[in-house]
């Protein structure tokens, strides 16, 4: 089952100071051949880097232990490992802890395309984070105001997106209007949970499709959707005698917010108001249904039975609730009942 909402995005330019939690980056590779060697230098560090030179590698290393990922080690005289004049380092427990979960905390500041999505009846969200150049920034000054209070609903919470995690610490306030679109704001439901998608915003929320689709219905039927039973209770009507039916919503709302039309993958039980109401339906069905002669009450009762067991609420008080005269009788002043009615008195007469 999936629902979609058509939804507004809006793109800006914001200059920014951010955390980004990344689960690519290739420094989470570097830290893991440096856990494999566990102490080394420079030189050592370059074999396993080919083709970054001396210099590239000891940058590596600067940015790192700046970072708190890697340690250098005091040197001691009788150590061989400290054979050369060269600083080695280690893994700091921050470092070993990227090699174990394979992601990794940058401090940042730049230019950041910023999509922000607005569902309607609900907060915004960011939905794409994208890393831009000092040359893509468009900055313009009629945009320069109110930065703060378009945004300040995200700064230092997490954001996760396709391309990592993101973590807003500080937003300037200048920004650009970039452009904006409708996108599908999507919910592709299984059986245990829904994962919601837009752009690189993905979520996932653990639920039972079950009750997803209670909630739709008693959105939709109010109280004649009863949960428990999962079936709705409708008024008698001649035209429309079905039990189980498609049930399509035009403006299914879920978790506060409205989505574009469904129709729901299974058939949803239908069940009569009241007795007297699953008195009548029960009998329409009866006489709509009769395709062969019975032979016997016996044959007769088999018949009726199986419809009486499609009423779920009503099906032991109308199992065995009419007899072959009884229908005849029914059948007496109704339009088109005089076919039915001529087949069940020759079956009478047959079985005289």
């Amino acid at each position: 089952m999936k629902l979609t909402q058509h939804t507004s995005t809006i793109t800006y330019q914001v200059l920014t100071d951010y955390t980004e939690i990344s689960k690519e980056s290739p420094l989470i590779s570097i830290l893991k051949v440096c856990k494999e060697i566990d102490v080394f230098n420079v030189s050592e560090l370059q074999d396993f880097l080919k083709p970054l030179n001396n210099n590239a590698v000891s940058n590596l290393l600067f940015r790192l232990e700046s970072l708190d990922y890697l340690k250098s080690i005091e040197k001691e005289a009788d150590d061989w490992i400290f054979s050369n004049n060269e600083t080695s380092y280690e893994l700091t427990q921050m470092g070993l802890n990227v090699c174990l979960e394979g992601k990794i905390e940058e401090e940042k500041r730049g230019i950041i395309a910023m999509t922000i999505a607005y569902p309607k009846n609900a907060d915004p969200i960011i939905v794409k984070l994208e890393p831009l150049s000092k040359d893509e920034f468009q900055d313009q000054e009629n945009t320069k105001s109110n930065a703060k209070r378009e945004f300040n609903n995200f700064i230092n919470e997490s954001q996760h997106l396709k391309n990592g995690t993101f973590k807003l610490k500080h937003i300037e306030n200048t920004y650009a209007l970039d452009e904006e679109k409708e996108q599908d704001y999507t919910f592709n439901f299984s059986e245990e949970s829904y994962t919601s998608q837009l752009l690189d915003f993905s979520k996932t929320v653990k639920i039972s499709k079950s009750k997803v689709i209670a909630e739709l219905l008693i959105n939709k039927y109010q109280s004649a959707y009863d949960e428990e039973q999962q079936l709705i209770r409708m008024p008698f009507n001649h035209t429309d005698l079905s039990l189980k039916r498609n049930i399509s919503i035009d403006n299914p709302q879920y978790d506060g917010l409205y989505f574009n039309k469904i129709e729901l993958e299974e058939p949803v039980q239908i069940s009569p108001l009241d007795d007297q109401e699953a008195a009548q339906w029960f009998t329409a069905l009866v006489v709509s249904r009769i395709q062969n002669y019975f032979f016997s009450d016996e044959e007769f009762n088999v018949y009726t039975k199986e419809i009486a067991e499609k009423f779920v609420e009503y099906k032991q008080g109308l199992t065995n609730s009419i007899s072959r005269m009884e229908l005849i009788n029914k059948l007496h002043n109704k339009p088109a009942g005089f076919y039915i009615k001529a087949k069940l008195d020759t079956i009478n007469y047959l079985n005289y």
